[in-house]
């Protein structure tokens, strides 16, 4: 068994589109600069449901931008992709310019011995590498612009068999994108790294909302947990762009959280 839930939100121009079905998700962020962007997210959407896996995702693309220049549309998206395969033992990840795929265990809250005397330990990585110049400005996108080569999307295969289960969380950049999170060198040789805020948020609402909800989950509560984080992230001004999340998790997660929490 796996969940899958996906969920946008309008902050500025409502460009943002999601598509969700038992097997895959797709988030499009309209390019902001050009009024029309949103088109060119709904033509993204519409053609690359049909996507089976990333082979066939590449040609959606194209049909995509095929469609775009038909209609002489001026404007572009970005695209993020997350297709799991029959078994539930493979996901098929792709993306077009920026955001953010983040890929965490069941026992991410649990602290190594080591770090107890932290108030926080986050075990997890970002999979998404920006397509974007050191100014960032995007590099790849689907609009009436685009090259061939701007039309290639990364592509990525996971396996969805960690011991604990697997959580991947998707987000366009309203909320999170890797070109923020910069590393940095103080004048003390130390090395620090500038966190999402709103990821370290919703990652941590993620573990109080599993902990009331592991032994009853359904599709639905976690649509209203996507929907709830959003709306969070709104009304406490987080967010200066339309916003989308993305996510899928395995049952093994759901196990650990039995098998831990009903211990006692």
């Amino acid at each position: 068994m796996i969940f899958l839930s996906a969920k946008s939100i309008k902050v500025k121009m409502d460009q943002d589109r999601v598509w969700v079905s038992e097997n895959k998700i797709l988030l499009c962020d309209g390019i902001g600069s050009f009024e029309r962007s949103g088109e060119v997210a709904d033509i993204a959407i519409n053609q690359l449901q049909f996507a089976e896996n990333n082979l066939e995702l590449k040609s959606y693309i194209n049909l995509a931008h095929a469609e775009i220049l038909d209609k002489q549309i001026i404007g572009g998206t970005t695209m993020l992709s997350a297709i799991v395969m029959e078994d539930n033992s493979k996901l098929m990840l792709a993306y077009l310019g920026n955001g953010s795929i983040y890929h965490f265990s069941g026992d991410l809250f649990d602290k190594p011995e080591s770090y107890e005397d932290l108030n926080k330990v986050h075990r997890y990585i970002n999979y998404l590498l920006p397509h974007v110049d050191k100014d960032g400005a995007l590099l790849k996108h689907i609009s009436n612009c685009s090259t061939e080569e701007e039309l290639g999307p990364s592509l990525l295969e996971l396996s969805l068999t960690g011991l604990y289960g697997d959580v991947i969380l998707m987000f366009t950049d309203g909320i999170s994108s890797l070109e923020e999170d910069i590393i940095i060198a103080d004048d003390q040789s130390r090395i620090w790294r500038n966190q999402s805020e709103n990821v370290n948020s919703i990652i941590d609402h993620w573990d109080v909302w599993m902990k009331a909800n592991y032994s009853d989950m359904d599709k639905e509560k976690l649509d209203k947990f996507l929907e709830d984080e959003l709306a969070w992230l709104k009304e406490n001004r987080k967010l200066d762009d339309d916003a989308s999340i993305g996510l899928i998790m395995t049952k093994r997660v759901i196990d650990y959280y039995k098998m831990k929490y009903n211990a006692g």
